[in-house]
């Protein structure tokens, strides 16, 4: 973290840069001119920090690695076991984690995120800005093979939660636009794009990370 005095008359910097903090996540700046801040790595989706992805046993003991170290998002592990979806750079990745080869998923300009596997592991749900919304599912083959295919279009925010057993709907969590920030919504959409979008969970409060049983 670090400061430098400037004329806001002039719109200019002057003096040299002072180095406050090393390391910092994140800040805050009182009125006073007190700096309060945390130290570590950002966490969020466009600046995640360096992570090593790691085997544990039900103690916790670490068994081994999988992969190098990488800015990427959290984990999703395929249902067989055999793979691992993560975000890393905008895009989506496959992990193998048997023989530590690795294919990228997604190679659009935009932003994906939110992978989600099929209930056969064959196919992989995540969330896309293609077109310049937040509110864009698509799905792939994991194997990534042919085309993306869109399950769901609309100006709202949407993450991926689950994809029901029987392969038929993906759930999602939704924050409609202008809404509080706090309120967010549970919805599932068919893969097959036959039926509209309903809603599952509405209330005032925050819904999220939601699981099919």
């Amino acid at each position: 973290l670090v400061a430098r005095q400037f004329d806001p008359d002039q719109r200019l910097f002057t003096g040299e840069p002072v180095r406050l903090a090393p390391g910092v996540a994140a800040f805050s700046i009182s009125p006073d001119g007190t700096v309060a801040y945390r130290t570590g790595v950002s966490t969020g989706l466009g600046t995640a920090g360096v992570r090593q992805l790691v085997w544990l046993d039900r103690s916790g003991r670490p068994l081994s690695t999988l992969a190098d170290a990488q800015t990427a998002g959290p984990p999703v592990l395929s249902p067989d076991g055999q793979h691992v979806a993560i975000y890393r750079a905008g895009d989506i990745w496959i992990l193998d984690t048997t023989r530590s080869g690795r294919i990228r998923l997604t190679t659009n300009p935009e932003n994906d995120a939110f992978p989600i596997w099929s209930p056969d592991g064959g196919r992989v749900a995540f969330q896309s800005y293609q077109k310049g919304l937040a509110g864009e599912i698509y799905v792939k083959s994991a194997a990534a093979t042919g085309p993306e295919d869109v399950v769901l279009s609309t100006p709202d925010v949407t993450h991926p939660m689950d994809w029901s057993p029987d392969g038929q709907f993906v759930l999602y969590r939704t924050q409609p636009q202008g809404s509080n920030t706090l309120q967010w919504n549970l919805w599932a959409v068919a893969v097959d794009g036959k039926s509209k979008p309903f809603p599952v969970v509405q209330t005032p409060f925050r819904e999220g990370a939601a699981r099919f049983s």
